[in-house]
């Protein structure tokens, strides 16, 4: 199958995790990426967006410019919102009137869909979605009664709350046990996993007409079908949010989805990243211990991000901020954490990404629960 050069537009953070892992988007060879002029990007390396390695990619803010040299247009999710009629729609016209085919990533209301078909009809361009596909295989016919025993290892990941790259920690496992001879099955915190080839996050799970108890069960029996189709060596479970609330004006969802996840599936090995902070070594054992009996899990290891919530901001402002640090400042501060039992990576540090899935791959053969292919 021939890779479709594609740009991707509007490039942010949201996007570095696919860039850093190419070998999972094997129909689209990734050629430009656009931001708008005040998003800062322009000009610079990728990489910026994450603060992690060089990425080799420059960011422009030339839409027109670079459109010729790609077949495809990919509109992205990012983390900086746009107004659908006023930046989106205008690029998808002259992306079309170029001939250039369009793929969504994001989340798109009824009539936007709509206006987008009717423009890829009248230039005779391809429109694909990927986008809240991770419903399709959630079945909401049955009447469920009991959880389902799981008999695969199972790995959890999972962030003391949002932007603490989880998803590149996602991607990172994926690659790394799919490379050790592994067969994985996978359940991801994004709307387009399955064009990176596993299965989203059902939206479902999020549907307010639907009981606790029954999303519990639901979810428990969802990965069982999963395991039984797919028979896989290991399942990772990506848990949308956070396992908690930052605070009473920060609360995210107060960590329901990952106690509705912990309780439908026993996970076998975790990962929970958090913020960086100055941390005293206390935290991460304080963090263990609030997990095991809240979540009923054991944490394998820790990731500590390179992000920092801005907590000065956000008290003046209401609204959640952040501060972005360089991949290897944070390397200099996980040393501190060596004397911990439980061992604390940077995935950004691309040495780490391989250690966090050889320390869960250690965690799972001791206890007998996996074997090589």
């Amino acid at each position: 199958m021939n890779e479709k050069r594609t740009l991707v537009y509007p490039y942010d953070v949201e996007f570095t995790p696919i860039l850093r892992h190419p070998e999972m988007l094997p129909d689209y060879n990734i050629v430009a990426l656009v931001s708008p002029q005040s998003w800062g990007f322009n000009g610079r390396d990728a990489s910026g967006a994450d603060g992690g390695d060089k990425l080799g990619i420059n960011v422009s803010n030339d839409f027109e410019g670079l459109l010729p040299c790609c077949d495809t247009v990919m509109f992205s999710e990012s983390d900086h919102k746009l107004d659908f009629e006023g930046n989106i729609l205008p690029k998808v016209v002259i992306a079309a009137e170029q001939g250039k085919d369009l793929v969504f990533l994001s989340d798109l209301e009824d009539e936007n869909i709509e206006a987008l078909e009717e423009i890829c009809l009248k230039y005779k361009v391809k429109l694909k979605f990927f986008s809240n596909m991770g419903d399709r295989f959630f079945n909401r016919d049955s009447d469920y009664y009991k959880l389902q025993k799981i008999n695969t290892p199972v790995v959890f990941v999972t962030g003391v709350h949002e932007k603490t790259h989880k998803f590149e920690i996602q991607l990172s496992l994926r690659a790394a046990f799919i490379n050790a001879g592994y067969r994985v099955s996978q359940v991801g915190t994004r709307n387009y996993c399955e064009m990176l080839g596993f299965h989203s996050f059902p939206q479902i799970m999020y549907n307010s007409c639907w009981s606790e108890r029954t999303k519990i069960l639901a979810f428990n029996h969802y990965i069982k079908d999963m395991e039984n189709n797919e028979k896989p060596d290991i399942i990772i479970i990506g848990i949308p949010g956070g396992v908690m609330r930052l605070s009473e004006n920060f609360a995210g969802r107060f960590g329901i989805t990952a106690f509705e996840i912990s309780q439908a599936v026993s996970a076998d090995a975790v990962v929970l990243s958090t913020f960086y902070e100055e941390y005293l070594p206390e935290y991460f054992n304080n963090l263990f211990t609030s997990m095991k009996y809240k979540l009923d899990f054991d944490i394998t290891c820790f990731n500590l991000a390179n992000v920092k919530f801005d907590w000065d901001v956000a008290r003046e402002t209401g609204s959640e901020s952040y501060l972005l640090m360089d991949s290897s400042f944070i390397d200099k501060k996980k040393a501190g954490y060596k004397t911990l039992n439980t061992p604390v990576f940077n995935v950004l540090n691309k040495e780490d990404g391989t250690n966090i899935a050889n320390c869960l791959i250690d965690t799972l053969s001791y206890y007998g629960e996996v074997d090589l292919v």
